[in-house]
């Protein structure tokens, strides 16, 4: 049993350091470590953020990404190339999407 979850912490561990697939490496990377650092020491709020950010077009992702890091210059390129509602949900992911990650109580 103890080598059962032993070998479950390292898949968590591996999984958890790989950016989510169909977003720019740099994106993923971007967002875990923000997660790691702004939000939640704990691996299963991230996990969940990582994977609710998966679900987003590369173009949202892209924005998300640009936003966490802060760059002004690309900000409104990436936003002009979604449509109203792609860039309010790119804009409003961290905030909305921590809250349905965070448990309850």
């Amino acid at each position: 049993m103890r080598r059962l979850c032993h070998a479950a912490l390292l898949v968590g561990a591996l999984v958890a350091t790989i950016a989510p697939a169909g977003a720019g490496e740099a994106d993923g990377v971007t967002l875990r470590d923000y997660c790691r650092a702004e939000i939640a020491a704990s691996g299963h709020v991230c996990d969940c953020l990582m994977r609710q950010f998966d679900k987003l077009t590369d173009g949202q992702q892209a924005l998300v990404g640009a936003i966490l890091r802060q760059d002004a210059t690309a900000i409104p390129a990436l936003r002009a190339d979604l449509t109203e509602a792609e860039a309010r949900r790119a804009e409003t992911f961290i905030a909305g999407e921590t809250l349905l990650c965070r448990p309850s109580g």
